[in-house]
């Protein structure tokens, strides 16, 4: 059984001392709810299991004796404000904590520097109460144990500390050494710059890249922030519709949307929402085309490369952007990479080779400034330093896909086979895909509406959840089809 299912909550007295923000603090870092001892006994079930935080003092912790009788408590954390010389095993013996309910104690008033010391504690907790952590999943994962050996052992000074605005240099040259690895001579560090997240690389490289009035190149189905971006900055939004049977760029229909006002063209493989992911013949039109049009034009066509989902592919090979195009710019997340969507951390990767380098770089840099992307979180910075070539376990994804489409093509739906990613793209049975989500609704199904992507005769389902979500669906999903009398 997971930790997250073994531990209900944390609960703390709230009367005294800074026990509540210390259990608040505690909360937003395990995602668990925080109760008060009062709040708790009316909003949890008896005897359900807690981690108890409550005011130190002389050996004692308040409110414990009290929440033991309504609550099991797997852990007891004793927060005082000063130093009082009280062990752990002190705390044990004065309020008759059974043997093997792990007790800690934190001593000191609520202060920036001690916060490191609740980050450990944290840490210690999750250890003790569940052997595996407070994670969605049933093994730590290599980021988890480097977060816990960075919090438990790092100089608190340091990791908390700010970076520079672009990242720390041993990070960054960790991932140009990544990239140049897997995919050859790219990129340089001084060519990648720490992000949150690949949603922070794509706004400044949009920024820094445009004017307003210039045009930008949008394919369907698209990630819908490129419209929230590209209005932000004045630009021009070119849709162009893929192929409506497979999503791959037409490259006709590229030609034809080009004009000398375009400045960048945006691809995004694995594509958010359908899953596709442009081919080696697709990927090599795209960029003839787009080389013949910069000659044409006498001016640079960049190609931002939207790549959050790179690793989340099916065994199908992604096209690697820069060998076939030297303007090209990649924003990445390990948001992604690592199943840790939360922690967000990106970068953007300018092709070493790219048009007036220094230029580029400036004006991108100055756009995260004006924007605030800058100063990605210092200890998630020294994780991805440790687990830059980490990849999360791609089959469970693959499993819950082939789960998914198997389910919902036996019922009748027609969908698109997804490749990558973590989204299936299906038609709507419908004309009005805004009508069959609310319908949806009545089913307890929550599905995204095409036309949030351009395309408004399909609709989005994420598949990045427990495989027994998707399982316990799937009646809903039946009874849905056979109101629209699907097979």
């Amino acid at each position: 059984m997971e930790a997250a299912q073994r531990i209900k909550a944390i609960v703390y007295t709230s009367e005294t001392g800074h026990t509540k923000e210390y259990a608040q603090l505690f909360a937003r870092q395990t995602g668990l709810p925080a109760y008060d001892l009062k709040t708790a006994k009316g909003a949890l079930p008896q005897h359900c299991k807690i981690i108890y935080m409550g005011w130190l003092m002389a050996g004692s912790v308040k409110g414990y004796k009290e929440a033991a009788n309504c609550f099991t408590v797997k852990a007891l954390c004793g927060v005082g404000m000063a130093r009082t010389g009280s062990q752990d095993e002190d705390i044990r013996k004065n309020n008759n904590v059974p043997e093997g309910t792990p007790v800690f104690s934190l001593q000191g008033g609520f202060q920036l520097e001690k916060l490191h010391g609740v980050y450990k504690m944290m840490m210690k907790v999750m250890k003790a109460t569940a052997g595996k952590g407070l994670a969605n999943k049933q093994d730590r994962t290599p980021e988890e144990d480097d977060m816990l050996d960075l919090l438990q052992n790092g100089d608190p000074v340091a990791i908390h500390s700010y970076t520079g605005a672009n990242g720390m240099s041993q990070v960054r040259q960790a991932i140009a050494d990544s990239i140049t690895r897997r995919f050859g001579d790219h990129v340089d560090a001084g060519g990648v710059f720490l992000t949150a997240g690949a949603s922070g690389a794509l706004a400044m490289a949009l920024k820094g890249l445009t004017v307003p009035g210039d045009e930008v190149m949008i394919f369907t189905p698209h990630y819908m922030e490129y419209l929230i971006y590209t209005q932000a900055y004045g630009c021009k939004q070119v849709i162009v519709h893929t192929d409506e049977n497979t999503f791959q760029i037409d490259p006709a229909a590229l030609e034809a949307a080009l004009t000398e006002k375009t400045k960048v063209v945006i691809l995004n493989s694995p594509n958010n929402p359908s899953g596709v992911i442009y081919t080696e013949p697709t990927i090599r039109a795209v960029t003839d085309i787009l080389k013949q049009k910069e000659q044409a034009y006498g001016h640079p066509i960049y190609l931002l490369s939207d790549e959050p989902y790179r690793e989340l592919a099916y065994g199908i090979d992604v096209p690697w952007l820069m060998d076939y195009y030297d303007d090209t710019l990649v924003c990445y997340s390990y948001s992604k990479t690592l199943s840790i969507p939360g922690e967000r951390m990106g970068y953007l990767a300018v092709c070493k080779r790219i048009r007036d380098f220094a230029d580029v770089m400036d004006a991108c840099s100055g756009a995260a400034r004006a924007l605030g992307h800058i100063c990605a979180s210092n200890l998630y910075q020294r994780v991805i330093e440790r687990c830059v070539d980490v990849v999360a376990d791609v089959d469970y994804y693959r499993q819950n896909r082939d789960l998914l489409v198997g389910g919902l093509e036996a019922m009748g739906f027609t969908c698109v086979h997804p490749d990558g990613a973590f989204y299936l793209f299906m038609k709507c049975p419908i004309a009005d895909s805004m009508a069959f989500c609310e319908k949806a609704k009545e089913y307890e199904i929550m599905v995204v509406p095409g036309h949030d992507f351009g395309v408004p005769g399909y609709l989005r389902v994420s598949y990045c959840v427990a495989r027994e979500t998707i399982e316990k669906s799937m009646p809903a999903f039946r009874k849905l089809a056979e109101f629209y009398g699907l097979k």
